[in-house]
């Protein structure tokens, strides 16, 4: 993105480059494909920061998204007896609608220090109903568009591009290890063990290594996708 004198314009392209890089790295660690997505957004107005994210979730990864959505709402303590469900009824319209759009899946977290331990696994447990809930609907099925696509095929590339590179480095070592003259038997055979180890251990992270060398490429097309269209959300 074009860098710009106008002060409050540049914050605003950092701002989105920085929500770029964190999508790019949801988008790579969840390959291929998220079963839930939970949306974190605090008890009280809806504002439009809050607002703008989500429109920007749906810009890139589309309506579909919305079906794997679970909303989390935090501070839980400021409903003081009123019930969520009472809560989002006298919401204003936009929150009402993101609720809807989310198959009105929500729960909330309090974040008092008061809270009890027992209260906490109840949140907790909550949740994680909420998304098995959630799963069973989509029947098992986890979020999936061009860009998931896209990506885990990068990575699955990658990893056997990476696989090869560590494998026929291990063949060359090892054969210059047999060809040593100066070594015993013994010592060669001590010194392949270790090569195959360290070779073992190399492809043990072959995915995080897969997904270091293509975040670049994910940040750059999240970037492309977003410049297009990030005037209408700032």
């Amino acid at each position: 993105m074009a860098e710009s004198e106008d002060p409050s314009l540049r914050i605003v392209l950092e701002r989105l480059e920085t929500t770029c890089r964190e999508i790019s790295r949801c988008v790579i660690s969840s390959c291929p494909g998220p079963h839930a997505i939970v949306l974190v957004l605090q008890l009280g107005r809806y504002t439009e920061e809050e607002q703008k994210t989500v429109a920007l979730i749906k810009a890139v990864f589309g309506k579909p998204a919305m079906k794997h959505m679970v909303i989390l709402f935090t501070r839980k303590e400021e409903l003081e007896g009123q019930s969520l469900s009472d809560f989002i009824a006298d919401a204003d319209v936009n929150l009402k609608s993101i609720v809807q759009e989310c198959g009105n899946r929500c729960c909330a977290f309090s974040n008092s220090s008061q809270t009890s331990e027992a209260e906490k696994e109840g949140q907790v447990q909550e949740l994680v109903e909420l998304i098995e809930k959630m799963v069973q609907c989509n029947k098992g099925a986890y979020f999936s568009d061009a860009i998931y696509k896209d990506t885990e095929e990068r990575l699955k590339q990658r990893e056997e591009i990476l696989r090869k590179i560590y494998i026929d480095q291990l063949s060359e070592e090892i054969k210059l290890v047999k060809e040593d003259e100066h070594k015993s038997e013994a010592e060669k055979e001590e010194k392949i063990k270790l090569l195959k180890i360290k070779c073992d251990e190399k492809i043990k992270n072959i995915r995080e290594e897969a997904e270091k060398n293509i975040f670049a490429d994910v940040l750059n097309r999240i970037l492309k996708m977003i410049s297009k269209i990030w005037h209408f959300f700032w």
